[in-house]
């Protein structure tokens, strides 16, 4: 939601707006995804699974964002836009009613691949043991405490690992066939 809003906003206004959202993009853009991740995790006492979604929601914005703003970078100079412009509408109903609606499925698609990438980072995160701890149910939890186990008990490991990969894989897919029907090149 934070994506669409601000994409919307810095795509369509341009100038300022565009740039300012567009450098503190690239601020994010700077730091490795997950390294910036765990130094962030780090300065929290308590890991919930509230503080590791934010985290994960701090860190994944830009992309979706980057994503929105170049969709209606080319939306709002169509035609119907520019009517609606011509016909008296303001910014906000254009916006809402005319660009934002022919600009999200590239993002609705991208959401639906980057779920699973969202999916490993926490696995991951908690596997390294700086996402959630032992109490909550975390495919990462499962494989951290596992690996003790490695040598005797396999399908400790394997089966976490396996239900996760399908996890992702199945977002993947989505995605996918998202793009499959939305895009009408395709067709």
């Amino acid at each position: 939601m934070v994506a669409v809003v601000l994409g919307s906003v810095a795509g369509y206004s341009g100038g300022v707006v565009d740039a300012v959202v567009s450098r503190v993009m690239d601020v994010f853009f700077g730091f490795p995804m997950l390294v910036g991740m765990i130094v962030v995790l780090q300065t929290f006492d308590v890991r919930s699974v509230l503080s590791v979604s934010l985290v994960l929601t701090l860190f994944s914005w830009p992309v979706l964002t980057r994503i929105m703003r170049s969709s209606v970078l080319v939306t709002r100079n169509l035609d119907y836009v520019t009517a609606a412009r011509e016909l008296g509408a303001g910014p906000i109903r254009v916006l809402t009613r005319h660009v934002v609606p022919n600009s999200i499925m590239p993002v609705a698609v991208l959401t639906s691949l980057h779920i699973g990438s969202v999916i490993t980072a926490e696995a991951a995160l908690t596997f390294l043991g700086v996402g959630l701890r032992a109490p909550a149910i975390s495919w990462g939890v499962q494989l951290n405490t596992a690996q003790q186990y490695f040598s005797s008990d396999l399908h400790l490991l394997v089966f976490p690992a396996l239900f996760l990969s399908v996890a992702v894989l199945s977002f993947v897919l989505l995605g996918d066939c998202l793009r499959d029907v939305f895009d009408p090149k395709l067709r």
